[in-house]
């Protein structure tokens, strides 16, 4: 480093702490070189994590820590707490006298509890919400605690119950802490237990741009006939004796723990994770005997649970009853949709949906037993048997629901994806039958409803368009009794093929607008025309229909009616773009690993396309679950690769902790916007230097720093195109190769926390290692990640690891001043050289670089993206 450079530095250093809220370039008067900066981040300051505990007078000190480090997180992350004032415990005797006995003789016993009242401390904060606590390392229910949580902001007040003990109480700002009234020890061996939490924080920034902020319209959905109900439901088990039933046991919850039903929870869960929603979809559904319309006979269904007796409400869907609806196999309550929801618990539901301000939409949905394509069919074109079907076994269904859900919906969906028979044409006449029935559905639950209430149709995103040329949905689409156009918006964005490489939410925004990759005809002949391409909705939209080769138009008029996505959503797999369904199965060509940021990018990327769009007027995300999923392997795998978004997408990307962290030493750092790795999240439990967390970063995602004037950059492989030197321009050139398959390829590992088994540490790594914590060559990151992202880090460092390292020194004209570490240069052969360090000697460019990169081809992306 050059004498001026060294003496600059010095006066940063000296200065450090006095400007750390203003900028380098701000002092300086001019932009900070980027070898000062390194130096700075490589000076080992810890990073401030927030305070440390201080109690007043009451005080309990073998349950707290003085002195502790606050922890720091990001994203998602389980952290002990600290107990940072309480009052005494409180002791209280209870007298209790029982008599026994003919003589009723008189006994006496006296029991003593205690219970205490104090505050603990969680992390730095602002936080966004706590999903859980533990104490002792058992889970406590939220709603069986009186307390009060500060989310840690700068403007939180002191707490009620600490002012009414210490006058000149603390506001804990910027420290997140929860204030326990009464907590019963007797369950604690009467102790003050050890409380753990976990919580979701996110930095300002990435709050802002998070795809959990732009979601407004979302789907849920629940596993069970209860799941929608807001009360406790019980069941008891029942033997028979001589003919009759006779109760034994106690009575067990099925639909909830704590005082809380999982609705109740599920609904908590959402308004923290999702706060901007403003419509909520709740879907029914009856089963379908037989896929044929002729013979199929249309039933809510239910488990029919022999041995047990509902001890509450009993279950029952207009006149049917568990013993008259259709019998649901118990082995399907693990999946959805599983069974009907009672009425009186739907009825529940939806008045709390309201009670919370939720605009409802109710989805009436058909669902054929033991059929994965879920469609009703009918073989032939009778438009009698079309009728009858709607008259004597839809229209009931319709009718049910139009009553019950009067005076609550503020939209209605009478059917959903019934393509198969909306294409129809009758044999007599030009007529689709299907169509017609439903276009009289409409109308009844218009007429029934009311004019404030939004009907609709959801059709399929191949079947809303045209069936071979016709327009044949848009009599429906016209008519009276249809207010929008509604959509099952699964279209299949892209090809298998198209998502070998991570797209970011910009590619995803304009698939959407490009046409995409469904079209209206049968036969694969490629109509390039967008008159014939089913997504290109905003051209069907915005044009009249003409009628075949004819000029003659059909009745739909331009902009004649807004489009609602009355479905859309991506399963949390890699190929999540090709158009999948939650209600058919994956194909085996489908590369169905479990990736939950490529469903995450999805979802933002289709927000981006037509949140602003004067087309597109509401779009509800499928789903959020309402019921906790167990870890029984099933139902782990729906979960895992299924479309729910729970605890999938609010990851936070590593371009936002690298952001925040770096800004904590104000220096101009860039941090590169394409960083496609995301975690549920970062948790810093003790003091370290921002250059500790950044090589634990660095290394984990073999992350790539290239300098600019005035910042750094970071990017997760290299995205620059290299460029070519020519032969001629290189004065000097030396390489030394050293070979990197050594004793760390075979022994290295990566100690983690896993977020679905409570954060237990996990090791990845190969066989030789995965029983050996304390290897030397082992790992210990503060991440929270899965087992697949654990395997993918591993395979990642292990490809790289396998690199031979060639190393090149490299003398060049001055005209390569511009060069930059971190930029790739491509010399003869094409060999690749990643520029690692540049000096000027003697009127030349000296870099030093090297060949072992991973090198990826990308189109820069011009208009940024959400990568948090």
């Amino acid at each position: 480093m050059s004498k001026l450079l060294l003496a600059i530095t010095e006066i940063l250093e000296k200065n450090f702490d006095k400007i750390i809220t203003k900028s380098i370039e701000s002092l300086l008067g001019r932009s900070a070189s980027t070898e000062i900066l390194l130096s700075l981040l490589l000076r080992k300051t810890p990073l401030p994590l927030g305070h440390e505990s201080t109690l007043g007078e009451n005080h309990l000190p073998p349950s707290s820590t003085y002195g502790k480090t606050i922890p720091k997180v990001y994203g998602t992350g389980k952290v002990d707490g600290s107990v940072i004032w309480s009052l005494p415990i409180r002791y209280s005797r209870q007298k209790v006298v029982s008599t026994s006995g003919k003589g009723g003789k008189r006994k006496e016993k006296t029991s003593t509890s205690c219970s205490v009242t104090l505050a603990i401390a969680i992390c730095s904060g602002p936080i966004n919400r706590l999903s859980k606590i533990w104490a002792n390392g058992k889970p406590v229910a939220l709603d069986e605690l009186r307390y009060r949580l500060y989310l840690g902001t700068e403007n939180q007040e002191p707490d009620r119950k600490i002012l009414e003990s210490e006058e000149h109480a603390p506001a804990y700002r910027g420290l997140a802490y929860l204030v326990v009234e009464e907590l019963p020890l007797q369950s604690y061996n009467d102790t003050i237990p050890h409380f753990s939490f976990e919580v979701t924080a996110y930095t300002g920034k990435s709050l802002r741009n998070h795809v959990t902020q732009k979601i407004l319209e979302i789907h849920t959905v629940g596993f069970g006939a209860w799941a929608y109900d807001t009360n406790i439901q019980t069941r008891i088990p029942i033997t028979t004796v001589n003919g009759k039933e006779i109760p034994f046991g106690e009575a067990t919850k099925i639909n909830g723990k704590g005082k809380s039903s999982y609705a109740i929870q599920g609904l908590d869960q959402l308004q923290s994770t999702l706060p901007n929603v403003q419509w909520i979809a709740v879907s029914v559904h009856w089963f379908a005997s037989v896929p044929d319309i002729k013979h199929c006979i249309l039933k809510p269904g239910t488990v029919r649970n022999a041995g047990f007796r509902m001890a509450s409400d009993s279950w029952q869907v207009a006149n049917y009853t568990a013993a008259t609806a259709c019998e649901i196999s118990a082995t399907s309550l693990d999946t959805w949709p599983g069974e009907t929801p009672s009425d009186t618990s739907l009825n529940r539901y939806i008045e709390k949906l309201k009670l919370e301000n939720y605009k409802v939409m109710l989805v009436l949905k058909i669902v054929i037993i033991d059929d994965y394509d879920n469609k009703l069919t009918y073989s032939e074109n009778d438009a009698n048997v079309i009728s009858k079907f709607f008259a004597e076994q839809y229209q009931p269904f319709v009718e049910h629901y139009c009553n019950l859900a009067k005076p609550h919906v503020d939209a209605f969906v009478i059917a959903s994806g019934l393509s198969k028979l909306t294409r129809i044409k009758s044999e007599k006449s030009e007529v689709f039958p299907a169509v017609e029935e439903l276009i009289k559905v409409a109308i009844y639950a218009k007429i029934s409803l009311g004019q404030n209430i939004v009907i609709t149709y959801a059709a399929d995103h191949d079947e809303y368009h045209s069936h071979n040329g016709v327009y044949n949905m848009d009599p429906l689409w016209t008519s009276y009794g249809i207010d929008v156009v509604g959509i099952n918006a699964y279209f299949p964005l892209c090809s298998p093929a198209q998502t070998s490489c991570r797209l970011s939410a910009d590619d995803v925004a304009n698939l959407w607008q490009n046409g995409g990759q469904s079209r209206l005809h049968d036969s694969p002949a490629p109509h390039q025309d967008s008159r014939f391409s089913w997504q290109d909705i905003g051209y069907w939209w915005r044009e009249y229909h003409t009628m075949g080769v004819s000029d003659r138009t059909t009745s739909w008029k331009p902009r004649m009616k807004k489009i609602w996505f009355i479905e859309y959503g991506f399963p949390s797999i890699k190929d999540c773009l090709i158009g999948a369904t939650p209600y058919t199965r994956h194909t085996s060509s489908i590369n169905n690993t479990a990736d939950f940021a490529a469903q995450k990018i999805a979802i933002s990327g289709t927000i981006q396309a037509w949140r602003s769009s004067a087309m597109v007027e509401k779009m509800f995300l499928f789903a959020w679950s309402i019921t906790p999923y167990n870890k029984n392997t099933k139902m782990l795998r729906n979960w895992q690769e299924g479309f729910t978004i729970n605890n999938k997408i609010s990851s936070i990307s590593l371009s936002s902790i690298l952001y925040d962290i770096l800004q904590g030493i104000t220096l101009n750092l860039k941090v590169d916007a394409n960083l496609a790795s995301s975690v549920y999240g970062f948790v810093i439990t003790k003091p370290r230097s921002v250059w500790d967390i950044v090589q634990e970063l660095r290394k984990i995602y073999l992350l790539c720093i290239r300098e600019n004037v005035g910042s750094i950059s970071f990017s997760d492989a290299p995205t620059l195109i290299p460029l070519a030197i020519p032969a001629e321009d290189m004065l000097m050139q030396e390489y030394v190769v050293a070979n990197q398959t050594n004793s760390l390829q075979d022994g290295f590992a990566l100690l983690y926390k896993n977020l679905h088994f409570d954060y237990q540490l996990r090791l990845a790594g190969y066989p030789s290692t995965r029983n050996h914590i304390e290897n030397s060559n082992t790992m210990h990151t503060s991440l929270v990640i899965d087992d697949q992202q654990a395997e993918e880090i591993m395979d990642r460092i292990q490809e790289d690891l396998s690199r031979p390292i060639c190393t090149y020194m490299i003398a060049l004209p001055l005209k390569y001043l511009q060069l930059r570490v971190g930029d790739i240069v491509k010399l003869k052969q094409d060999i690749l050289v990643r520029i690692t360090s540049i000096k000027i000697n003697n009127e030349r460019v000296i870099i030093t670089g090297n060949s072992s990169i991973r090198y990826t081809k990308r189109v820069p992306n011009t208009k940024g993206n959400d990568t948090n």
